[in-house]
Formats: structure tokens, C-alpha cells, sequence
């Protein structure tokens, strides 16, 4: 009797390990980080926690809040480049595995020499020549939009025009595909 009571106890204890073993952990599914901050996209949380990040694999010296399943940026100072962080998230019942990644530089932005233009103005000494304001007023913009400026701007003149609906809509168009044309036939020089 109790041989047949024992193997009912190994039954029931194997199914239970079986299915707490089988539960669902908290996980990182992705993670990237730069010089000045790690992006982690956390799965699975039960509850809010922790994202724990460290320089090595043994402490996690800096903790950061979360409020459960999401991505979360998170900004430090001490991030170095070409440098191996490792992460792990915990929320109330358990923790994720240890992720590493590496952080990487940032990419430069596109920087522009907005004093040329100013300089152009200055020609001849301390005095502004005024006569040159016309073509440097605008090309702040058109250095960094190029055509896309002159679209732009003639293109909100045609759609305050069609807006207002005048008269005056398909005359415009006629002359805007025409001075493109014209423009386009001149020879280069």
C-alpha cells in the first residue's frame, strides 16, 4: 500500500517540476547599445523590475527600473566603445539570462558651414553688402534641400492658389512646366 501511495507522490512531483521548470521566464529579445545609452526590448515580464547592467559577468553594479513587456532606452555615462556590457532583466519572480553586447560608436551627423554664406556678405571689409542678401538669405535652405527648397516653395504658392481657387492655377502650371522645360533644354555652360 504504501509502494503504490509513494509512486503516486514521484508522479505528481515529476508533472509539477515538469511544469514549473516549463514556466516562462522573463527575457531579453533585443539589445543594442552605443557609447551613450543601451536600447533592451523585454518579453515575458510578469510584473515590473530591474534591468541590471555591469562590465563584467560576475556583479551588476547599476540598476535601471522597468514597468514590464517592453523596449526601454536606457542612458549611461559609462559606456565605452568597443567595450562588453552585460545585461539582465528581473522582474518579481525571476530573471533573464545574461546578455552581452558591445557598444558601438554612433554614427556622425551631416554637418554644414552655415558662415560661407554670412562670409559672402562681409566681401570688402567691415560694411554689409546688402546687394548680396538676395542669394544669401536663401541658401541656407537651399544647401541642405537643393531642389527639394525651390519645390517647396513654389509648390505652397500653386497650393494656396488651388486652394483659393483662382483663376490663375493652370496658367502657373503651364509656366512652371514650361520654365522647366526651357531650363532643362539650355546648354550646360
Amino acid at each position: 500500500m504504501w509502494r503504490r501511495m509513494w509512486w503516486k507522490g514521484v508522479c505528481i512531483f515529476t508533472v509539477l517540476a515538469f511544469l514549473i521548470a516549463t514556466a516562462q521566464a522573463i527575457d531579453i529579445t533585443q539589445i543594442t547599445a552605443t557609447e551613450t545609452q543601451i536600447k533592451v526590448t523585454i518579453a515575458n515580464a510578469t510584473s515590473s523590475g530591474y534591468i541590471f547592467v555591469s562590465p563584467s559577468n560576475k556583479s551588476f553594479p547599476y540598476a535601471y527600473s522597468h514597468q514590464g513587456n517592453g523596449t526601454y532606452t536606457i542612458t549611461a555615462t559609462f559606456l565605452k566603445v568597443n567595450t562588453t556590457y552585460y545585461v539582465k532583466a528581473c522582474d518579481n519572480k525571476n530573471c533573464s539570462d545574461v546578455v552581452s553586447v558591445n557598444a558601438s560608436k554612433e554614427e556622425k551627423l551631416l554637418e554644414q558651414n552655415f558662415t560661407a554664406p554670412f562670409n559672402n556678405l562681409m566681401q570688402g571689409g567691415n560694411l554689409l553688402n546688402i546687394s548680396k542678401l538676395g542669394e544669401t538669405i536663401p541658401s541656407v535652405y537651399t544647401s541642405l534641400l537643393t531642389d527639394m527648397f525651390w519645390a517647396m516653395f513654389f509648390g505652397g504658392i500653386f497650393l494656396a492658389y488651388w486652394i483659393r481657387q483662382e483663376d490663375v492655377m493652370l496658367p502657373s502650371i503651364v509656366g512652371m512646366i514650361s520654365g522647366v522645360a526651357m531650363i532643362g533644354l539650355l546648354p550646360p555652360s
